[in-house]
């Protein structure tokens, strides 16, 4: 779906879930179809091995206490990242990014670095994460309106703070990195072409924004400061009109500016929200997990983001999913194969 737009992705529908839970339910019941049974509520807290580290299993705590599970072909971990604990993330990204609002699970916390670092395993990007725009109370996700290429984007004192013209991933990561409360808002008015689509979600899940037909009223809606919201979207608007957007401070460098000039006008709230950690074990082309001795930890297998080394700053449209499709497939085969030669 990113650039060049052509369409590589595959849409789940959700049919009155979200696409994700769908796309799960739909996992599930093809699993028991197959008679593959799955534990809930039973944690892994370790990871078994023989005493060349070779993996042999998993010990889990569940309400009956902790037990131990042998397997012949071994373990892959699926766990996700470390989205989710804010240790982690303080630790491998920095304290800047707890702040952020977690768009992803509750569930991925971490386990991935936990079980695999006593035995030694290579880890690989784990300063490196997907973000992008949520609102924490609601979960609706505004990042259309902010990769529109309309507005002017401010934080909770009014004021300007970056280029409107990046990414809502880069506007996601820098409201987290240069707002203390993580929180900002882009002002457009009704010349915003995703404004339907954008504002329809926003009221299906009751979340609030701001509309008047003045920018003086729009500030008081949604509590932002008057006078320095109407100052910064004059400045723009003037910048505009004599060809000089990228002389202000931070610049502006739209390709095809609008002016914010058309009532009525919205105010859209946004946070940066964290989506998934792309830091972990490093894994083969056999979905192995690699140690830092160099050779691959027997019978250790890491597939989607609980693996490293596959995404780096950010990933293509569908290449998560299409990631944990694949290597998820070659670590059961090569699975099946280490369970019959033992």
């Amino acid at each position: 779906m990113p650039y060049p737009r052509l369409g590589r992705t595959c849409r789940v529908l959700g049919e009155g879930l979200t696409g994700g839970s769908r796309l799960v339910q739909t996992l599930l019941a093809a699993a028991k179809k197959r008679g593959i049974e799955i534990l809930y509520e039973h944690k892994v807290i370790e990871l078994l091995h023989d005493d060349h580290f070779s993996v042999t299993g998993v010990k889990t705590l569940s309400d009956e206490g902790q037990k131990e599970w042998l397997s012949k072909g071994g373990v892959c971990l699926t766990t996700g990242g470390f989205s989710a604990n804010p240790e982690m993330v303080d630790r491998y990204i920095g304290g800047w990014a707890t702040r952020m609002v977690l768009r992803g699970s509750r569930s991925t916390t971490g386990e991935n670095i936990s079980l695999a670092l006593p035995l030694y395993a290579k880890f690989v990007n784990m300063d490196q994460f997907h973000c992008g725009p949520i609102v924490g109370i609601t979960h609706v996700n505004p990042a259309d309106v902010l990769n529109s290429g309309y507005g002017v984007q401010v934080n909770t004192s009014g004021k300007r703070f970056m280029d409107e013209n990046n990414t809502y991933v880069v506007k996601a990561r820098t409201t987290a990195l240069q707002t203390l409360d993580n929180q900002a808002w882009v002002i457009v008015d009704s010349e915003c072409p995703v404004l339907d689509k954008v504002i329809a979600k926003f009221d299906r899940l009751h979340s609030p924004y701001g509309k008047a037909d003045t920018i003086e009223e729009l500030c008081k809606q949604v509590n932002l400061p008057e006078k320095n919201v109407v100052k910064e979207v004059k400045a723009y608007n003037d910048a505009l009109a004599a060809g000089k957007l990228e002389e202000m401070v931070p610049p502006c460098t739209y390709k095809k500016p609008h002016p914010v000039a058309k009532a009525p006008f919205y105010a859209v709230p946004f946070q940066g929200g964290m989506t998934a950690t792309f830091g972990g074990p490093l894994i083969n082309t056999k979905a192995e997990i690699q140690s830092l001795d160099g050779g691959s930890i027997p019978g250790l297998y890491a597939a989607g983001n609980a693996a490293g080394g596959i995404f780096f700053f950010n990933y293509a449209g569908g290449a998560q999913l299409g990631a944990a499709t694949v290597y998820g497939r070659i670590a059961g085969r090569e699975l099946a194969n280490r369970a019959k030669q033992n």
